[in-house]
């Protein structure tokens, strides 16, 4: 009777996992100390009220939080240096509260009962570019 080589992995199967394993660790340390250290372009927090602008703020200005009221809600927002947050909502279910922190171009916040969201956007955010064409 013949006994027949039980192991689970193969050569190659050690040589794949080991191989995605590294790729994931490039690719974890190329965005954590390139991309994100690259990232110092302008950041517009704006702040929309049923669809209308009611305030943008340059993350990259501020020295001191800036806190903006809602007056017809119970809504304060914070803007810190390179972020913006809900800070207080009287929504039932606090979600916008929960989003937390946006620190990247593209980030958004809504509190959907008020109608007001948070979004942060770069400094040519009027201009047309392949994404919105």
């Amino acid at each position: 009777m013949k006994v027949k080589n039980s192991n689970i992995l193969k050569k190659g199967d050690v040589i794949l996992i080991f191989s995605i394993l590294i790729l994931a660790g490039i690719i974890f340390i190329w965005k954590a100390y390139f991309v994100e250290k690259f990232d110092v372009g302008e950041k517009i927090a704006v702040i929309m009220h049923d669809g209308k602008n009611i305030e943008r703020v340059n993350l990259n200005n501020l020295n001191n939080p800036v806190f903006i009221k809602i007056k017809d809600y119970n809504i304060v927002i914070i803007a810190e240096k390179g972020r913006i947050r809900f800070l207080q909502s009287d929504c039932p279910d606090k979600i916008c509260l929960k989003s937390g922190y946006l620190t990247k171009c593209g980030d958004k916040a809504v509190c959907v009962p008020s109608r007001t969201q948070v979004v942060i956007s770069g400094k040519d955010d009027d201009e047309i570019d392949s994404l919105s064409f």
